[in-house]
């Protein structure tokens, strides 16, 4: 590597923030990547840069793109170029309008009326689809000067769409901004004028988004460059090069440390910026005027005193919480964070920008205050929200998390937002019994569930702006909540009246003997002892006669008390009887077959479309439709297989309870048994996946909402024809269950055929121990998953499963623990 040049003041690293232009003599790593970038661009004048989150898709514009052109790497069209870079944001045209009309953009002075230079450019831009090109002919630049346009972290136009969600027409008016400022960038890509040119960043987990513009995946296809990911030596010198600017050295051992805590993930990047940039304050501190003058060594304690890359952002994030102070201010920064994201749709976790009024409506308190919290997390050394210190905040401003690793790295976000889609899960549920109860399909609350449901309420106290955010009808299932309680109050107060009653009537009748007796006994003294003797064997004989009457009616109450008892004793033994006959018949059929050795196996069928999967509370998300797969034969058994014993199945799935062990430590050997999940190797990478689809076997079924993903599993949908759902209702029958998630009609007739079950007609079944079972190591079988356990690739499980990586972190941590207990 080159010479350090002058050591510049400051920490060059930038933390979760992206570099921006003026760092470019800090961005090493990236290359040999921007002439590929220059070469798209010269071409189709419209440039897709896609990546993974954290992936570092707006640094290399910014120091890699920008600085290139202005050197003039595109030898056609030279190295003069104005730059107008923004955000999308909630008002798209307007970002954009700001940005032409800033000061050395379109305008070296900023003309002189009526009208703003934004309110001019925003106009012309709002007259036809080609708006940005009359704006670029009308600024009259001259010749050889180009225009850039840059639209930074595109998927907001498919983020901030839940910002309209909440008013149709507030909605409508959204998607015609939305679909007006893409024609303007299309018209670009179309035309391909002479000096206009366009750029835009996109995270690649919204390229289906895309698809609802007409026009755009063709321009995204032609123009896409999709960022690579770093190989080693490009990391080393994006972890060594800025602190060598800086006339500082990166001690080796910790320059080796930091490219293998890297690894391969794309979305470490910003993880390791963050931990490099509170490296360099830590070192800083301790060598204090030496920072600025290159003296000294970073070194791996450095590195280890502020958490190292696994636990740096998650203290940083901590040391701004405790900054809050006061009780009040943490408890407004859970509820501002809580509405900053988002487990309830995607089990990834995905940011919910939100308005800042909106944010005050959320956490009950003025907008100085909700400002107040906002400001430690945005300051210059967090970066963790949006928009950037320094930029006014107004009631219309929207706040978001400046990057996903936060959601994912910080533990305290991570159980408020599994605390807040529980919440949400309450909220729906309650709202789902009112509107049974208001169709006269279901009774009012009763305890415990009423408790249960006014406890929920004196806790989370959700207001109407808070279940806005889920779609769900607050005032409805308030007051339901409400009568419910309504009336449990009038039952306990009846019954209140009924005890005063009767200690009033027994009070009453012990003074009416008591008076009797002392008439009785006045009259013994006054008249003949026989006549008083008969009187008080009369009243006696009538006392008797009352009390037998009495006892009598109660009899016949409680035998007739008795008598319904009975009957619906009966009638659920009977319907127990049933589903154990069914659950004994699969069973039986799902005996393995007595060892025998084949002289040549029979032939694997073709494996079947994985089956998306989720955690406990997310929308599950569909497999495609499936053909009908007989049940492969058991394989022949070459060896005794592993039986797994409860205890090493406590040891590997801890939280599941231990009353729930012996059955499922039999129901998943006679599973594994019958399709080959025999090997230490093989049970340990099955366990750890079931382990992390199922929240380790405590949750079988999808919570149905319905959320807007799981409105989509019903007809005529496309997903829903996709899944074979052709009648009303099918989504919510044949929603997500059992290990590996069955979701949809075809798949339920898929894996039912497998396992010699009528899925159909009883999806339930698929959500019961011995069936989830079953299906789970049928699929594992037939997707060649023995396999890839057999390489330990767990990686490649992972994608077979899911469709992609998602919470391949966890599970590798749950399969080394099942290896470790299992001994594989």
């Amino acid at each position: 590597m080159s010479a350090p040049r002058p050591v510049v003041r400051g920490n060059p690293y930038p933390g979760l923030r992206p570099f921006l232009e003026h760092e470019e003599h800090l961005f090493f790593g990236r290359e040999r990547q921007v002439d590929a970038m220059a070469d798209k661009l010269r071409q189709t004048h419209f440039l897709a840069v896609v990546g993974t989150s954290g992936s570092g898709k707006s640094s290399l514009v910014n120091c890699g793109l920008r600085p290139a052109l202005h050197r003039g790497l595109i030898a056609d069209a030279g190295s003069a170029w104005r730059v107008a870079q923004f955000r999308p944001g909630n008002a798209p045209i307007r970002a954009l309008a700001q940005a032409l009309a800033a000061r050395g953009v379109l305008y070296d002075a900023l003309p002189s009326g009526p009208f703003s230079a934004t309110e001019m450019v925003e106009a012309t831009l709002r007259m036809s689809s080609l708006g940005l090109l009359d704006a670029y002919e009308q600024a009259q630049l001259g010749s050889g000067v180009n225009l850039l346009v840059v639209a930074d972290q595109f998927e907001e136009l498919f983020r901030y769409q839940s910002l309209a969600a909440g008013e149709r027409r507030a909605t409508q008016h959204f998607a015609e901004e939305s679909t007006a400022f893409v024609n303007l960038l299309l018209a670009v890509a179309e035309q391909r004028p002479p000096g206009v040119y366009v750029v835009l960043t996109m995270r690649s987990d919204f390229l289906g988004d895309c698809a609802q513009f007409a026009g755009l995946p063709e321009a995204i296809n032609q123009g896409q460059y999709l960022v690579p990911r770093m190989n080693r030596d490009e990391r080393r010198r994006a972890i060594e090069g800025p602190a060598l600017m800086h006339g500082a050295r990166i001690a080796p051992v910790l320059l080796t440390r930091l490219v293998n805590d890297v690894g391969d993930l794309p979305d470490q990047l910003s993880l390791l910026q963050h931990a490099l940039n509170r490296t360099w304050a830590r070192w800083a501190d301790e060598v204090g005027e030496g920072a600025d003058k290159g003296g000294g060594e970073i070194e791996l304690r450095h590195y280890e005193a502020v958490g190292s890359m696994a636990q740096a952002l998650d203290q940083h994030a901590e040391e701004a919480y405790a900054r809050l102070g006061s009780e009040a201010r943490q408890r407004i920064g859970e509820k501002v964070f809580k509405a900053l994201t988002d487990c309830g749709t995607d089990a990834r976790g995905v940011r919910r920008p939100t308005r800042l009024a909106t944010l005050c409506e959320l956490a009950d308190a003025a907008a100085d205050e909700v400002g107040a919290v906002v400001e430690v997390f945005r300051a210059p050394e967090c970066c963790f929200l949006m928009p950037p210190a320094g930029e006014a905040l107004a009631a219309d401003t929207v706040i978001d998390i400046s990057h996903e690793s936060l959601m994912r790295v910080w533990r305290r976000l991570r159980d408020w937002a599994d605390e807040e889609a529980r919440s949400a899960a309450s909220l729906r549920r309650l709202a789902q019994t009112a509107a049974l109860h208001a169709e006269r399909t279901a009774e009012l609350l009763r305890d415990p569930e009423l408790q249960m449901a006014l406890n929920w309420r004196a806790r989370q106290r959700p207001n109407p702006t808070w279940a806005a955010q889920y779609g769900v009808p607050f005032d409805a299932a308030m007051q339901f909540l409400e009568a419910s309680e309504a009336a449990r109050t009038g039952e306990q107060e009846a019954e209140r009246r009924a005890l005063r009653r009767r200690q009033f009537a027994t009070l009453a009748a012990f003074i009416a003997i008591a008076g009797a007796a002392g008439y009785f006994f006045d009259s013994e003294r006054r008249i003949h002892a026989s006549k008083a003797e008969l009187e008080r064997a009369l009243a006696q004989a009538q006392q008797d006669r009352l009390e037998a009457q009495r006892q009598t009616q109660l009899a016949q109450a409680n035998l007739r008390r008795a008598e319904e008892k009975e009957r619906e004793a009966l009638q659920a033994r009977r319907k127990a009887e049933e589903l154990q006959l069914t659950v004994d018949a699969l069973m039986a059929r799902s005996a393995p077959a007595p060892v025998a050795v084949a002289a040549k196996p029979p032939p694997t069928p073709s494996p079947a479309p994985a089956v998306a999967a989720a955690p406990p509370a997310p929308s599950a998300t569909g497999a495609a439709p499936a053909q009908a797969v007989p049940a492969p034969p058991p394989a022949p058994v070459a060896a005794a297989p592993h039986r797994l014993t409860e205890d090493e199945l406590g040891r590997i799935m801890p939280a599941l309870p231990a009353a729930s062990r012996s059955a499922w430590t039999e129901t998943l050997n006679r599973a594994m048994a019958e399709f080959d999940i025999t090997t230490a190797r093989r049970q340990a990478a099955f366990l750890a996946q079931i382990a992390h689809e199922t929240g380790q076997l405590r949750y079988l079924e999808e919570v149905w909402g319905p959320t807007d993903q799981q409105a989509r599993y019903e007809p005529p949908s496309s997903l829903a024809t996709s899944l074979g759902n052709v009648q009303a209702g099918d989504g919510e029958r044949y929603r997500g269950r059992g290990l590996i998630w069955i979701t949809g009609r075809a798949n339920y007739q898929r894996f039912g055929q497998a396992v010699g079950a009528d899925l159909v007609a009883n999806p339930e079944l698929a959500a019961t121990p011995a069936i989830a079972a079953r299906t789970g190591a049928w699929f594992w079988k037939v997707r060649g998953l023995n396999e890839l356990a057999d390489r330990e690739d767990i990686a490649a499980i992972t994608r077979r499963i899911s469709g992609g990586v998602n919470g391949l972190a966890e599970r590798q941590k749950l399969y080394e623990r099942a290896s470790a207990v299992l001994g594989g």
